[in-house]
């Protein structure tokens, strides 16, 4: 399970960095509640809630294919590619939060391409094929 822990460990910490981020811009603006109509507050919001959205599932999916002993080199590559793909999400939002760009696509493609992966990678160890 050491490369889910390591997994839930670098999310983690860019929980925090997100949540942190969320609160300074919190009070840069003076806001309470909600996202007032700034829109860099609207990014890190969205920056902190994307990431609890979609780490818990692929954290669980990665951790029950390496405790299916499911190839290892594919594991680490999916932890290391959620990583990234998460830190790509977060700097595309928080720095610009009113277009589109590569950090945020390359974060959205590279978190669903780990879930996907993931996912069929269980079912597949669930019914013994692999």
């Amino acid at each position: 399970m050491t490369v889910t822990f390591i997994t839930m460990g670098f999310i983690g910490l860019l929980l925090t960095f997100t949540a942190i981020q969320t609160g300074r811009m919190r009070g840069k603006t003076k806001t309470l509640l909600g996202e007032g109509d700034d829109i860099m507050l609207l990014g890190a919001i969205r920056a902190h809630a994307n990431l609890t959205e979609f780490a818990p599932i692929t954290i669980m999916l990665i951790g029950a294919a390496e405790y299916m002993q499911s190839n290892a080199m594919l594991v680490m590559g999916m932890g290391i590619t959620f990583v990234v793909a998460r830190v790509c999400h977060a700097v595309g939002l928080i720095n610009y939060p009113d277009r589109n760009n590569a950090w945020r696509a390359i974060g959205a493609l590279g978190t669903m391409l780990v879930l996907v992966v993931a996912s069929i990678t269980v079912l597949l160890g669930a019914y013994g094929i692999a």
